[in-house]
């Protein structure tokens, strides 16, 4: 019988429904010819003792069970092994963005039907650099999608607690609570990248920038052109030139509308664009701990910061439909 490793987060996985639902899920996959070999994890620092015991265990693949932060818990440690194992992800988290891009969900049965007969594919990873407060730098990698400014602000301010109970919803009325009652002004920073589609070097100035790996956070203003961005060495930015909150809530409605099959439409002084490499800085005369960084929902630092790609891509095992369909 073929094994697989099962990395799962213990916020997620110690209430009696959780347990019920990692059983079925063995059963699911032991049914198609898998045996399941859980893991709990807390910390990063769990999830690559799992990745070097999966290997020396002779497991095929490693699979995270949670959302897109358990993921990215273990993509830190599959970076750091040169042969580590295809990895996967079963979405039982609140913000499970990358099952959904990659057409991952339904029941148990359903996931491990498509997590069994997955081919692993090769895709890109991207990179964080971040400053600490206490002036140290610190790095983390990342599938889904970096954010610098008002984006790490509400991921800050969201509880475990909410997170269960709301799920993704818990990051909406988060942000609806600081866009609605917060006095603070958003912080701007300076964002430099070499825009891919004209070639120059451009500067802007902005409140927030999203720098994805999907095209979740782009999709309310892009229309669909057939391209890949998980599987392409490019980052897509979402630049918020602008500190007015009722372009946040614009944004974010729309964020809401495109999950019941909403139409993209611009909003302006927000902008799409293509970069390999981004740098970002206070501004001068500003507080360089004003401005958080995240990366998949984890919060990583400060500016300055800089994003780029990874030497190495991991092996992501991808449903075979979502394969066909690009």
């Amino acid at each position: 019988m073929r094994t697989f490793a099962l990395l799962y987060n213990l916020s997620c996985g110690t209430s009696r429904r959780a347990q019920t639902r990692l059983q079925r899920l063995r059963h699911a996959f032991r049914a198609r010819g898998v045996e399941l070999r859980p893991y709990s994890t807390s910390t990063p620092r769990c999830a690559s003792a799992v990745v070097r015991g999966a290997i020396a265990g002779g497991c095929e693949a490693i699979l995270a069970a949670g959302g897109d932060g358990t993921f990215n818990d273990l993509l830190q440690a599959t970076m750091l092994h040169a042969d580590s194992l295809p990895v996967g992800i079963v979405p039982f988290g609140s913000g499970n963005v990358l099952s959904r891009d990659i057409g991952l969900s339904g029941d148990v049965a359903r996931i491990a039907q498509d997590l069994v007969g997955a081919t692993p594919t090769k895709v890109p990873v991207g990179l964080l650099s971040s400053r600490l407060a206490s002036g140290a730098t610190v790095s983390r990698y990342f599938t889904v999608a970096a954010g610098i400014g008002a984006d790490a602000r509400v991921i800050c301010g969201v509880s475990l607690a909410w997170k269960k109970r709301l799920g993704i919803n818990a990051y909406y009325a988060e942000a609806a609570r600081q866009l609605l009652f917060s006095p603070d002004p958003l912080p701007l920073f300076r964002v430099q990248y070499d825009d891919i589609q004209s070639g120059e070097r451009r500067q802007e100035t902005v409140s927030q920038v999203i720098v994805e790996r999907v095209g979740y956070f782009s999709g309310p203003l892009l229309k669909k052109n057939g391209t890949d961005p998980l599987r392409s060495k490019v980052f897509r930015l979402v630049l918020f030139k602008t500190q007015r909150r009722a372009t946040y809530l614009r944004y974010g409605l729309q964020l809401l509308a495109r999950q019941f099959g909403g139409a993209p439409s611009p909003i302006g002084n927000v902008e799409v664009v293509q970069a390999t490499t981004v740098i970002c800085d206070p501004l001068p005369g500003t507080a360089a701990t004003d401005v958080l960084t995240e990366v998949d929902g984890e919060l990583v630092g400060n500016l300055p910061a800089e994003l780029r790609f990874a030497p190495q891509s991991i092996r992501l095992l991808m449903p075979r439909r979502r394969r066909e369909s690009n």
